[in-house]
């Protein structure tokens, strides 16, 4: 796969959102995630030029730690890229003006991740014990989506857990995955089986946020516009918009939230939100093709066209947009101020 780096690394995903390693790894807390819920009210981190806090469950601080700032974490983190000239905190306004221009100003890597300072975490790729079901995975991905994959890392790691995209890690100035580039974290899953599927439903989520959009937005603040753009497939966004919308009386399955969906929908989960809509319907067009194109006709033959232009979507996405990309001027190529095409 062009372009997408590939790291193993030691623990959960939860641990690198929470910045736990910035702590050494023989002082690191034992703090256990099992869901996003609650990660704040146990961590806090700071900017990193001060240190990571662990919180108790009555908001004191019971530890502090700091580790070394890198210069590959300074080069790829946009905390310190837009770091206020005046004191020690991210400066928005001269994000917001700046932005724009970045890879004028700043030079883009390939590998935007910061593996010295990871060092203490990263393993050998060959202690990652589903490293077949990924292989299998890869080798069912159509061309269009490794193409999509350009600029966005494959992170693994042996501990169990849910899986995960990482969209906010260099590009944006939420400092949660520090030394992370944006791309899909995989983690060993409860049931055999299952991580193929989870990790092409994880690269669905990536290119739903990365690919059809030119940058990401969360909690008001955009991410700087992502190195790859992919301009005929982000004209694909107002149709996904329109298509993908979950379903408001969406209700868990605790037992198996792959079970199936109400009309309009393949899976239980399918129907949680916009997000997951979208993602399960991609793994779906890849993996259960000819289950989905029984279902759509079956629900189409009922007058209900749902999934009929949820599998039109994908169809387009998939198999009949154009992949070309552009890349924005750099600093290297400033002078002739040139947008290369491949």
């Amino acid at each position: 796969m062009v372009s997408v780096p590939i790291l193993a690394l030691r623990h959960h995903s939860l641990f690198f959102y929470a910045n736990l390693h910035i702590c050494p790894p023989k002082e690191v807390p034992d703090i256990e995630f099992d869901k996003n819920e609650g990660i704040e009210d146990k961590v806090t981190t700071f900017f990193y030029d001060d240190k990571i806090r662990i919180v108790d469950s009555m908001g004191r601080v019971t530890k502090e730690f700091t580790k070394e700032v890198t210069a590959d974490l300074r080069r790829n983190t946009l905390c310190y890229l837009y770091k206020s000239k005046y004191d020690k905190f991210f400066d928005t306004d001269k994000f917001n003006t700046d932005s724009d221009a970045h890879y004028l100003n700043f030079p883009f890597e390939q590998d935007g991740i910061a593996r010295e300072f990871l060092a203490d975490y990263i393993i050998p790729l060959e202690e990652v014990k589903y490293l077949d079901e990924i292989i299998a995975g890869i080798k069912l991905l159509p061309k269009a989506v490794v193409e999509m994959m350009r600029g966005k890392a494959i992170y693994f790691s042996n501990a169990r857990g849910i899986s995960r995209t990482i969209i906010t890690a260099h590009c944006q100035l939420i400092t949660n995955y520090l030394g992370l580039m944006p791309g899909v974290f995989v983690e060993r899953h409860k049931d055999k089986g299952q991580i193929t599927e989870t990790f092409i439903h994880e690269i669905g989520h990536l290119i739903d946020h990365t690919v059809l959009q030119p940058f990401y937005t969360s909690k008001g603040q955009r991410s700087i516009r992502f190195y790859y753009q992919f301009s005929e497939v982000q004209k694909l966004y107002t149709d996904r918009e329109k298509h993908f919308t979950g379903n408001p009386s969406y209700k868990e399955n605790k037992y198996n939230d792959k079970a199936k969906g109400k009309a309009g929908f393949l899976t239980n989960y399918s129907e949680k939100n916009r997000e997951e809509d979208f993602a399960e319907h991609f793994v779906h067009f890849i993996m259960h093709k000819t289950r989905f194109d029984e279902k759509m006709r079956e629900e189409a033959g009922q007058k209900d066209f749902r999934l009929l232009q949820k599998f039109m979507f994908m169809s387009k996405l998939i198999e009949k947009t154009s992949v070309q990309f552009t890349l924005p001027p750099s600093a290297a190529s400033a002078a002739s101020s040139s947008t290369h095409t491949q």
